[in-house]
């Protein structure tokens, strides 16, 4: 009974994880809601760096379940409508005078009213799966004409919208991206520098300059904005020691989880080397959050873990993983100066880091 039960749970938590990660992929496509992408990605962060139970670090997660399986049957049952309105252009291209165009247009308006009403109702009762296939036609006939009815369905529209919490997750993901921005300007701006126009001696040393500033940055920033999200500050982008301190006393933590940020972030730039259609690109933002989500939550982990040790770490072991540290981020500012050079954004891309901004594969349209 308890394996049963443990079985249960896991489903549900994979299936919640998986809608998650559908719904942030959308939203990352949306111009300013991308913005909420990488907000909840910081305020899952968050709860894991303060140290909340596992179940209450994906706030939202039985919604969104509920809604992606909404969205894949309304998805799914708009194929008949589309099919039917499809027929009848095609018996207008061949037939322009013809009776069955007319009568073909005629069933595909009352075919899409009929599913418009059908989605409304089904949304109105919960938007289970039970109430997409049952339309309790008794019910709705006796709910229709009444005006609680309609004013039920205004207050639930308008609780649903204040319960995603949009404007405080667009507000959190722009402040951090703004943030990401300030920390990385100085360092992407130097190796830009040294990378256009004619080379010189003074540019080699200033791309020298800016590659290890963006080493210093790289190692810092994943971490400066998880303690945003947990205090909301935009002054814990200035609170530098804190990474210091959290590095003296657990390493070995901090090192797994840049690495793991790292790791996922670099084989993403494959994916911005050239354009697609943007009803497309909701595919590739898919991978961006599949890679991006599990560093961010292992950078909060990490976070979670530092906070919590008291003393720190012996300094053989602190020594020890210094030049396993220094080497990952060395391999992803190469991968930087690589990128530039198939990235469809080009040298901005020392810039423009998918790791610290929205899970976005293009910036620059």
């Amino acid at each position: 009974m308890f394996v049963f039960r443990g079985l249960i749970a896991f489903s549900k938590g994979l299936g919640s994880y998986i809608s998650i990660t559908v719904l942030l992929s959308l939203c990352a496509t949306i111009p300013i809601i991308q913005f909420a992408s990488l907000g909840y990605m910081l305020e899952c962060s968050a709860r894991m760096a303060n140290n909340r139970p596992w179940h209450e670090c994906f706030p939202g997660a039985q919604r969104a379940r509920r809604l992606v399986v909404a969205l894949a049957i309304i998805g799914l049952s708009w194929l008949p409508v589309w099919f039917v309105a499809d027929l009848a252009y095609t018996a207008a291209l061949i037939e322009p005078n013809g009776p069955q165009g007319p009568r073909l247009r005629i069933a595909a308006i009352l075919l899409t009213f009929f599913w418009i009403v059908w989605i409304l109702w089904a949304a109105f009762r919960g938007g289970r799966l039970r109430d997409f296939l049952w339309p309790a036609p008794i019910r709705f006939f006796k709910s229709i004409f009444r005006a609680e009815t309609w004013r039920q369905a205004e207050d639930r529209l308008w609780a649903g919208v204040r319960s995603l919490h949009l404007f405080r997750l667009i507000t959190r993901g722009l402040l951090a991206s703004i943030g990401a921005l300030i920390w990385l300007a100085l360092p992407a701006g130097l190796m830009i520098i040294s990378l256009t126009g004619t080379p010189t001696t003074g540019k080699g040393i200033v791309g020298l300059v800016g590659a290890i500033a963006m080493v210093w940055v790289v190692s810092r920033l994943p971490y400066v904005q998880v303690e945003y999200a947990k205090t909301g500050d935009f002054r814990s982008f200035l609170r530098v020691r804190d990474v210091r301190r959290a590095y003296l006393q657990t390493p070995w933590t901090l090192t797994i989880s840049l690495g793991l940020m790292l790791v996922f972030a670099t084989p993403l730039y494959v994916l911005r080397i050239e354009r697609i259609p943007e009803e497309l690109e909701w595919i590739l933002t898919l991978f961006f959050v599949l890679f991006i989500f599990p560093a961010r939550l292992a950078v909060g982990w990490a976070w979670r873990r530092a906070a919590e040790a008291n003393n720190r770490a012996w300094w053989v072991s602190r020594y020890f993983v210094w030049p396993l540290r220094l080497a990952m981020v060395l391999i992803y500012v190469g991968a930087l100066y690589l990128a530039r050079f198939t990235s469809w954004e080009g040298a901005a891309v020392f810039l423009l880091q998918h790791a610290f901004l929205p899970p976005v594969p293009f910036f620059v349209r």
